[in-house]
């Protein structure tokens, strides 16, 4: 429904603005203007305010076609950059991400409530064949598998999907679980399904290490970026298997980097760093307007000088002393938390610049009910290797969604 809660707040470039009515700072330890109530707004100092479709006076000319790099052991072959759609609302940003040469869009049915399958669908109703198409399901019977997957056909408008995800996989038994098996191989059968994949938000070395050990998962959608550099290994690992590896979150901590004389900006230079490992398939990013689109496919022309690669380290040492590693250690909360997914609502807010996606997160989670049961005892920060102040970032969090 337009103007639910759901549509409220900023982008990922958008965080600086003011709200309509309600007026009240949010005093989060960081010096930042209140979210806005809507995602056509306008900063108070700097003008319009890079919204889903509103254009900055930025120029990032982009070339008509990206390299191409295999997809795993699939066969297929696939941009370096790819399209995320999760916070797209025009869908003349997905036409364009496919005119600069982006031959894989990423969806799913939670993302927007089933809003965004259903944009991504009129892209495809004129384009399926331009493009190798994902999306995700997270059910608890083989039933309730199919009837997800034939909800995100008739979204889509396609009888078929390319790669059929798990969706944040946080276990081995998850990525293990028979009826999911057994989904995917009927609706394979079906023809409606022809690649398995697994997307993970936490716990990602182990998660890895299960789809590697299954020998049947065919794609990873992972979170990686500057700050995560410490799974790196297990990313090749599972490269070296034959899994094709999309990455995710690639601008985790992009707008606090100083790119001064690099010709590049924060986004650019966060998604030259993943594209330079080569154990990467494609970097998934999200792009919410025109402009973000020239921006970040621009990032494939680009290239980092030694200096830069030595910025972007310290960079990396620094994003590793803040940000969550998403190892899964702070898993096990007795009064039933799960710490990391809260940390991911943070991430989108303070990491991303996205109060709307932190909110939509936080719904989804049962944030409300988490941080009502929370008994701030602090295990779940003695348990983080990187020593986070979690229950800081509970308050914060708090701030921001109440």
């Amino acid at each position: 429904m337009p103007g639910d809660e759901r549509d409220k707040g900023v982008s990922r470039r958008d965080f600086n603005v003011v709200a309509g009515a309600a007026g009240l700072a949010i005093a989060l330890g960081l010096k930042r203007a209140q979210a806005g109530e809507s995602t056509d707004l306008k900063a108070e100092s700097t003008g319009a305010a890079k919204g889903a479709s509103v254009e900055s006076t930025a120029s990032y000319p982009v070339s008509a076609k990206l390299p191409m790099r295999d997809l795993g052991k699939t066969g297929l072959k696939v941009s370096e950059i790819s399209a995320g759609a999760m916070e797209v609302h025009d869908q003349a940003v997905i036409e364009k991400a496919i005119d600069n040469g982006c031959t894989y869009i990423d969806t799913a049915p939670a993302y927007q409530g089933g809003r965004n399958e259903e944009m991504v669908g009129n892209v495809m109703a004129a384009r399926r064949k331009e493009v190798i198409l994902a999306t995700k399901w997270n059910e608890d019977s083989v039933e309730g598998y199919m009837k997800s997957l034939d909800r995100s056909l008739k979204r889509l408008q396609t009888d078929h999907v390319d790669i059929i995800q798990f969706h944040g996989a946080g276990s081995a038994n998850e990525v293990k679980s028979p009826a999911l098996k057994e989904a995917f191989d009927k609706a394979k059968e079906q023809g409606k399904v022809t690649y398995f994949g697994i997307t993970t938000h936490g716990n990602q070395a182990e998660v890895i290490k299960a789809c590697i050990e299954t020998g049947y998962v065919d794609s990873m959608l992972i979170g990686y970026n500057a700050g995560l550099d410490d799974i790196s290994e297990s990313v090749k690992k599972a490269r070296e298997a034959g899994i094709a590896t999309v990455i995710m979150k690639p601008l985790q901590g992009a707008k606090k980097l100083k790119t001064e004389g690099t010709g590049m900006t924060g986004y650019q230079m966060a998604v030259r760093w993943v594209l330079d490992k080569p154990f990467v398939d494609t970097v998934n990013v999200g792009m919410t307007s025109l402009d973000h689109v020239d921006e970040d496919l621009k990032a494939s022309q680009l290239k980092m000088s030694a200096l830069e690669k030595v910025r972007m380290q310290r960079f990396a040492a620094a994003c590793a002393a803040s940000s969550c590693a998403r190892c899964g250690a702070c898993k096990g909360c007795m009064a039933g938390v799960k710490p990391h997914e809260l940390v991911r609502v943070h991430m989108y807010a303070y990491d991303y610049d996205n109060v709307r996606k932190a909110r939509e997160a936080f719904a989804e989670i049962g944030g409300a009910k988490m941080l009502a049961a929370c008994t701030d005892c602090g295990a779940c920060e003695r348990a983080c290797p990187r020593k986070l102040n979690i229950r800081e970032r509970f308050r914060q969090i708090a701030s921001i969604v109440s």
